[in-house]
């Protein structure tokens, strides 16, 4: 596993690669964030993460096809379905609920509801820690004060797949809330290409305009997927990035290349928004992770 042999959680703490090309420091007002411990080049790749929890889009699901377990559109990879980790759990309440609402996280929280269930079934139920539950819980969180009826109304939705009453005290509203706030503040948009947008068939030919609608297309649909990882979360936003996100293997495989370079003691970040926009809808997009940006461009534009 790419993640596991990058970095490690242990009691609340990561613990990364004696190679890693960056550290771990504690800002005033801006919490964690990454800073290069040496001179980066640009094209160098910084990062390569398999992520703690990730899901197709929700008509990806219904449709198998995408894969289920890495996110690969076509399914290419191999894997065998239905996945360990859900087993017989019915979806179908939760995946009519996200299309009726153009929810996607709900997926994400299934995921996790079946880690969580699997660990209280161990016995002692205290023995060991679930590693994919100890990352999510290593990681920042938003405030989700006024939202408390909405997320109590997707865990009911949630129970239902797995039989539970509304009761149920391994999968409470409080439990819900807390990983969910996590996955706010730190899921990826997984923007992976179909191959029906070159055409699926090796040797058919599409023009490039054609492919591009296409993929733009499937982008305005909402088809991407969600993913949460440990390493990559920790990235600060910056309207000007010096890092870019790609997923160069079509997966949910995450690599962070630096797009300039980067002096020593600088720190690393990504943007989480379209930076085309104007400086007032860039903050109205930002403030679901409850922060104003204060990058060069930023300061300038206001």
């Amino acid at each position: 596993n790419i993640q596991q042999r990058m970095s490690v959680v242990k009691g609340g703490v990561l613990e990364l690669a004696s190679d890693t090309a960056f550290r771990v420091l504690v800002l005033p007002a801006m919490g964690r964030g990454l800073f290069a411990t040496q001179p980066v080049l640009a094209g160098a790749t910084l990062l390569e993460e398999a992520p703690i929890v990730s899901t197709p889009p929700v008509r990806k699901v219904r449709d198998g096809s995408w894969c289920r377990t890495c996110c690969s559109p076509g399914q290419a990879c191999g894997h065998v379905h239905p996945e360990p980790e859900l087993g017989s759990v019915d979806l179908s309440p939760l995946l009519g609920y996200c299309e009726e609402r153009g929810f996607k996280w709900p997926l994400l929280m299934v995921r996790l509801a079946a880690r969580a269930l699997q660990k209280g079934r161990r016995r002692p139920p205290s023995a060991g820690s679930d590693e994919a539950l100890e990352r999510m819980r290593f990681l920042c969180s938003v405030n989700l004060k006024g939202r408390e009826a909405r997320l109590e109304e997707q865990r009911e939705v949630l129970l239902d797949c797995f039989k539970r009453p509304r009761g149920d005290s391994v999968l409470s509203i409080d439990w819900y809330m807390d990983l969910y706030s996590r996955i706010q503040a730190n899921a990826f948009r997984l923007d992976l290409v179909d191959s029906a947008a070159f055409g699926g068939e090796e040797g058919s030919s599409q023009s490039y305009q054609e492919v591009l609608r296409r993929m733009l297309s499937q982008q305005e649909d909402g088809d991407g997927g969600s993913a949460v990882y440990t390493v990559a979360s920790l990235f600060n936003h910056s309207c000007v990035p010096n890092v870019d996100v790609t997923f160069p293997k079509n997966d949910h495989t995450i690599v962070m290349r630096a797009n300039q370079e980067v002096r020593e003691n600088e720190q690393l970040t990504i943007t989480y928004i379209d930076t085309g926009a104007d400086v007032e809808e860039r903050a109205a997009r930002l403030a679901m992770y409850g922060f104003r940006c204060e990058c060069e461009k930023c300061r300038e534009e206001r």
